[in-house]
């Protein structure tokens, strides 16, 4: 994925995360968080992967549980507190804020389908 790849995904998150945003917007929004986490989990990114997962749960993205898991262990592992803080704040939302195609970006909510089987309470 090149870098203006990267901008032009960037740049339609943060389009869709307004609360002003279209419904088409919003989905282009939720595949541009997916796959700019995939990215970096990919480059092996460790903080920036913990952050464009709380992107993608801020979204109501379908976060895979592959993608948790190896966000869990970026976060279990890391010396950084905040990479943990990060983790524990993306899994608490993602009980909140779950992927729904027709929520805005932020502040969205409905059922928790998509939370790791075990992380923070």
């Amino acid at each position: 994925m090149s870098r203006q790849q990267v901008r032009t995904l960037k740049r339609a998150l943060r389009r869709g995360a307004d609360h002003t945003a279209s419904a088409p917007d919003q989905d282009a929004a939720r595949a541009s968080a997916l796959a700019l986490l995939a990215r970096s989990l990919q480059m092996g990114h460790v903080r920036l992967a913990l952050l464009r997962l709380h992107d993608a749960v801020a979204c109501g993205a379908p976060v895979l549980p592959a993608q948790w898991q190896a966000c869990r262990q970026i976060a279990m592992v890391s010396a950084d507190l905040r990479c943990l803080a990060i983790y524990a704040q993306a899994w608490r939302a993602s009980l909140t804020r779950p992927a729904q195609p027709s929520t805005p970006c932020r502040g969205s909510s409905g059922p928790a389908d998509r939370a790791p089987a075990s992380g923070f309470a």
